[in-house]
């Protein structure tokens, strides 16, 4: 049994999107292997990888994110998310896979959820705990899609095996993901083997749902929990290089580490998103931003104010931007975050999906909604990531310090927060969504890139391959607008 799910596990890792039938096909969840510990646990293994996957959450939801943020230009065929117009057949195909993937874990989640309790061979504790890791995946698929399409199919435990299950409205998603997420912050382990979530992720994911659904009174005690706890830390960093302590192949588990989905360097495998920015004759140091290959499929340009107005004194900037002529022009960089060392094999990066810093960024917002405005913890959150940008102590005050006197009111501290997300979190795969629940995307796009954004593009089509097996749901009548 051990080896047949070592060999499923590996089967999800290199899959492709195209290569997956349907939605819910019959694989790894359909095997009985639920009643221990041990394969519990590669069950909730086999849920992550979904997410890992390059076509995936950890891979393809980090090029949409870039490709429409206000930072980055998409190139080739990932250009459409950069017109800000219907998206092309190419885009359309990239968002199926996404929506493929998280739907792979739900499924997957579902199984689980719906025999853990009939175990026989753990305790009520060692159920509870893995019942509480899989509702943590499943709410974090679910997260996903209900920000980029809005009201999808509910497929839970309950309705394993039907195959038409018309869109849920918004609000029942929300309902399900706030239900699992309560579920998981009770009993989910307080840490947990590494890439899979434990209790400070599950409060931090349940604080983002409710800062998307601007109910910010709930937020903030699960933050302040996180912050209070002194469990994290800023890297120490005195030169831009220093980054690479934070964001290089070998920056594993450090201390503004919350969760991450992890990758390891191997000869077939690795992250692509290095790849996907690199340039293959590139060079930083003295070595290529990524040894094995390049695609340069995303860059960033001083086109956009935002890139053209960071202080070239901070060293994130110094770190995350390599000026480097792709065919546009002087003003072109290169992403140069996650370089990976020149090292022989694919990158080993890990995707930082929850750093310290994105506590701190929350944090600091909610304390500023719940006041109406900033107060000295809000902006000491914003301060430690500033300084820390300027090769400051995090935790020790400075003359490059922001003064909450000149962000006296929620409007003018929410501007200076959007900047400095920004910055802390380029390239990441997080700004779009950032900036959609804030509703604040098209006056940042035309500001930024003097772009007028189609509506189109706020909802991600349903695909065909979705309406070939859920008669549920119309094509014409159920899909999002423009498509």
């Amino acid at each position: 049994m051990k080896k047949l799910l070592i060999a499923l596990i590996a089967l999800l890792t290199v899959t492709s999107c195209s290569d997956m039938l349907e939605e819910h096909p019959k694989t790894l969840s359909e095997i009985t292997f639920y009643n221990s510990p041990s394969e519990a646990h590669a069950a909730i293994i086999a849920m992550t990888a979904w997410l890992s996957n390059n076509q995936s959450w950890k891979g393809f939801n980090v090029y949409m994110q870039g490709g429409l943020s206000d930072m980055l230009y998409g190139r080739a065929s990932w250009a459409t998310f950069s017109d800000y117009k219907k998206l092309t057949t190419n885009g359309q195909a990239y968002t199926a896979c996404l929506w493929k993937y998280l739907y792979s874990c739900i499924r997957d989640a579902n199984y689980a959820i719906r025999q853990f309790p009939k175990a026989t061979s753990m305790t009520e504790e060692e159920k509870q705990s893995y019942l509480a890791q899989a509702k943590f995946l499943r709410a974090f698929a679910y997260f996903g899609l209900v920000r980029y399409w809005a009201g999808v199919p509910l497929r839970t435990e309950e309705n394993i095996g039907v195959d038409n299950v018309p869109r849920s409205s918004e609000e029942d998603i929300y309902n399900f993901i706030v239900s699992d997420l309560d579920y998981a912050v009770k009993y989910i382990p307080e840490s947990n083997t590494r890439g899979l979530p434990n209790r400070d992720a599950a409060d931090y994911l349940l604080a983002c749902v409710y800062m998307q659904l601007r109910q910010y009174d709930k937020a903030l005690p699960l933050l302040q929990t996180i912050v209070s706890s002194n469990k994290y830390s800023l890297v120490s960093v005195k030169k831009a290089n220093d980054f690479d302590n934070v964001f290089g192949p070998d920056a594993k588990e450090t201390s503004e580490e919350v969760y991450y989905l992890k990758s390891e360097a191997r000869p077939k495998g690795g992250w692509m998103v290095p790849v996907y920015y690199a340039h293959p004759n590139a060079m930083i140091n003295g070595k290529k931003l990524c040894k094995t290959a390049g695609y340069y499929v995303f860059y960033a340009s001083d086109k956009s104010s935002i890139i053209s107005n960071w202080d070239t004194r901070d060293l994130r900037r110094q770190y995350d931007l390599l000026q480097y002529d792709i065919g546009y022009g002087s003003g072109t960089y290169l992403v140069s975050k996650f370089r990976d060392g020149d090292t022989s094999a694919n990158p080993g990066n890990d995707d930082p999906l929850v750093r310290y810093t994105d506590v701190l960024l929350l944090y600091a917002e909610a304390e500023a909604r719940v006041n109406n405005g900033p107060n000295e913890e809000a902006m000491e959150a914003i301060n430690q990531i500033h300084r820390r940008a300027y090769g400051k102590t995090p935790r020790l005050k400075s003359s490059i310090d922001y003064k909450l006197s000149d962000y006296p009111t929620l409007d003018s501290f929410m501007k200076l927060l959007v900047q400095e997300e920004g910055y802390e979190t380029f390239g990441e795969g997080k700004r779009w969504l950032f900036l959609k629940r804030l509703g604040i995307v098209k006056e940042q796009i035309k500001e930024a890139k003097g772009i007028d954004i189609d509506s189109t593009c706020l909802l991600f089509p349903i695909h065909e391959d979705e309406y070939n097996v859920n008669l549920a749901i119309d094509p014409k009548k159920d899909q999002n607008p423009g498509y």
